[in-house]
């Protein structure tokens, strides 16, 4: 029989409080245990406990700084006056600091940058009711990190707070952060349209970075939203991800990038992301640094309504760039209607993904590098051509390529452009109606797969290839090729 079911308690067990001989017995315990302590006198008071100045502290509310939150005040000073409270709260930690600087609802209005030159801290809000507002047109309006990479700062974090200016912002960015390893920003809103009048220059900026995060974060920048880039050593620039329904926008102001991976990059993942409505919606090149981008992945990504490409590469600037079951599409259009800035005419301009060949004839072992893998996308709705290929080595299977070349000049589904691309695998895609452009419907400018002069060592095979305007596949390449099985019209 089961010491729950027995009848009679040994020592040590606890009464039976389902019956009436339990609960008298627990109260009977009960009652001699408070007559045995009368007797013997009162129980030892607990020791006092320290002041809270004297304890380590781990929570630092801005307005007990003197922060007003009321928009007109400059808060700098409180805010700045808690992170340095909570970066010297763990003195002789590992790594130092250790506290969250909290942020109620409030419009926090900062003149000078704020700055988290410590490990282990956080800035969190409530969020998009937590604003922070820079009012200077020019610098950061949070710095984080540090320039000496011999003293590293680690593990900050950001969370639930929005981010904005004042003004039209010059220069500068809304998080920039610096020698940031293992760095995570979640839900910030840099630039939100409801907490105005913004916007930024630049939305968050990470000049050398090792593992960090940002997840469901807005930003919306006049400049660049999020910008990347390693050190031309690597010894900074591994590991970034950018996902969980973040969205970059820039209302396609002129000149404006929504994400730029700008060189000694690599690890790079894109996923469940929006990057839309600026003129280039993704650029990857060489213009930050010094040495090829590695690898970078876009996941269930939408890439959607650049004025100029959607997605827009430098050659020799990235060894490998997969997309899967990503979206690009309607580059090179106006999507708001508004005379400026005015519609793509076409191929070259406006393409989806555009794969720049490199003006280096020279170079071709550098040009080696970079392979290109289009996996399961649909890619469509361009004023220019679907996929522009100048350069690199291509596998395209298992995607839709549909109604690109809408610009007055049309554009091609699948364009290969020449000898720049050493190989290729077309297999199994649905490419279609590529090449009618808009309100024209007697202009025809455009082939679904074409294959220019030069282009070598490709296969296209088990691709449904119709309803092209000028041509389904259009095969000017030169040998060591396989071009069959395919279902045309």
């Amino acid at each position: 029989m089961s010491r729950r079911t027995h009848s009679r308690h040994t020592v040590g067990d606890p009464p039976d409080r389902t019956t009436r001989r339990g609960i008298l017995t627990g109260a009977g315990v009960a009652a001699g245990m408070a007559a045995g302590l009368g007797a013997a006198g009162a129980m030892a008071p607990r020791p006092a406990l320290a002041a809270p100045e004297q304890r380590l502290r781990s929570y630092y509310d801005v307005r007990d700084f003197g922060a007003t939150g009321d928009g007109n005040a400059d808060d700098q000073p409180a805010i700045q006056d808690a992170i340095d409270a909570a970066s010297a709260s763990a003195d002789g930690l590992p790594q130092g600091g250790g506290a969250v600087v909290f942020l109620p609802s409030g419009l926090y209005r900062v003149g000078r940058t704020l700055r988290i030159e410590k490990s282990n801290v956080g800035l969190v809000g409530i969020g998009a009711g937590s604003v922070i507002q820079g009012a200077a047109a020019e610098g950061h309006i949070i710095y984080a990190g540090t320039p000496d990479p011999s003293t590293p700062v680690r593990n900050v974090f950001f969370e639930h707070f929005a981010v904005t200016a004042a003004v039209r912002k010059v220069s500068g960015a809304g998080i920039f952060c610096e020698h940031a390893e293992r760095y995570r920003i979640d839900d910030v809103k840099a630039a939100p349209q409801e907490v105005g009048p913004g916007p930024l220059h630049d939305a968050f900026y990470f000049r050398f970075f090792d593992t960090c995060v940002l997840s469901n974060v807005m930003a919306i920048a006049h400049h660049a939203g999020v910008t990347l880039h390693g050190k031309p050593n690597q010894s900074y620039g591994a590991g970034f991800w950018l996902i969980g329904g973040s969205r970059v926008i820039a209302d396609l102001e002129k000149g404006s990038v929504g994400v730029h991976i700008g060189r000694s990059s690599g690890g790079i993942v894109l996923e469940d992301v929006d990057v839309i409505v600026n003129e280039t919606n993704v650029l990857i090149d060489d213009a930050l640094s010094g040495t090829i981008n590695r690898e970078i992945f876009f996941n269930q990504c939408f890439i959607d309504s650049a004025s100029g490409h959607g997605l827009d590469v430098s050659a020799g600037s990235v060894a490998l760039l997969h997309l899967n079951n990503t979206w690009v599409s309607a580059s090179g259009r106006n999507v708001f209607g508004t005379p400026d800035p005015p519609p793509s005419d076409g191929f070259p301009h406006g393409n989806n993904i555009n794969y720049r060949s490199d003006p280096d004839a020279a170079a071709p072992n550098r040009r080696g590098l970079n392979t290109v893998i289009v996996d399961g996308c649909r890619i469509f709705n361009a004023y220019g051509s679907g996929i522009a290929a100048g350069s690199g080595k291509w596998i395209i299977t298992g995607s839709n390529v549909l109604y690109n070349g809408l610009g007055k000049n049309g554009g091609h589904g699948i364009a290969l452009l020449g000898d720049q691309v050493s190989e290729a695998i077309i297999n199994a895609n649905i490419v279609s109606d590529n090449g009618s452009p808009e309100g024209e419907p007697n202009r025809q400018l455009g082939e679904g797969i074409h294959i220019g002069p030069g282009v070598r060592n490709y296969i296209v095979t088990h691709n449904i290839v119709r309803d092209n305007a000028t041509g389904q596949i259009v095969d000017r390449g030169r040998g060591n090729k396989i071009v069959k099985d395919n279902l045309t019209n």
